[in-house]
């Protein structure tokens, strides 16, 4: 009984590490879609927000093109770890699980964002209504991408809670996953140079 409550703090531990790792992942990715938009658009990268202690943002000035640099983020955002996670399976790498749910997680976190710009609007859906999207096409292209998230992360199964580990594994991955997510803050924390914006 002692090794199987063992076995179900360290499955707390490794699901609650690996989704904090999966947010500051998910940012630097969005954020990424919006500096290769502002890139391939002709705009000029003035600062990238980017720290485990804040939101992300990228301020763009100029921006020829608006429109694309602000769907540049949810679109990159979505697509570039589904697109990861399709190729890693497809050669049969390990991780391939991890992927998924990272694809899965990013699909559900842009694709709500963006829908709720159809309820209320900030960040970038409050930037694309000012330009124009209407808010239907917000929850038309929003909803379909997090219940895209959702199968994903569905199709995980028992592999989500970490049922399939075992005791001792369990808390090696545990041990493992909170190492990766330490390492991940004091990058992000170095880049950004501290608690503030990256420059």
């Amino acid at each position: 009984m002692t090794a199987e409550r063992g076995a179900s703090a360290a499955r707390l531990v490794l699901l609650t590490t690996s989704a904090a790792s999966c947010w500051l992942l998910f940012m630097a990715v969005h954020e990424f879609g919006h500096v290769l938009a502002a890139w391939a658009t002709g705009g000029h990268v003035a600062r990238v927000v980017l720290s485990p202690l804040s939101l992300s943002r990228t301020d763009v000035t100029p921006n020829p093109h608006p429109m694309v640099e602000v769907w540049g983020g949810p679109a990159f955002g979505a697509a570039a770890p589904l697109l990861l996670w399709a190729l890693w399976r497809a050669v049969r790498r390990p991780g391939a699980l991890w992927l998924q749910g990272f694809a899965g997680f990013c699909l559900i976190a842009n694709g709500l964002y963006i829908a709720s710009g159809a309820a209320f609007a900030a960040g970038d859906t409050e930037e694309l209504l000012r330009l124009g999207t209407p808010r239907v096409v917000l929850a038309l292209l929003g909803a379909p991408a997090a219940g895209t998230g959702l199968y994903l992360l569905h199709r995980l199964g028992p592999a989500l809670g970490t049922g399939q580990l075992d005791s001792r594994r369990a808390r090696s991955a545990a041990r493992w996953s909170g190492a990766a997510l330490c390492a991940l803050v004091i990058v992000m924390l170095v880049l950004s140079g501290g608690p503030g914006p990256m420059r």
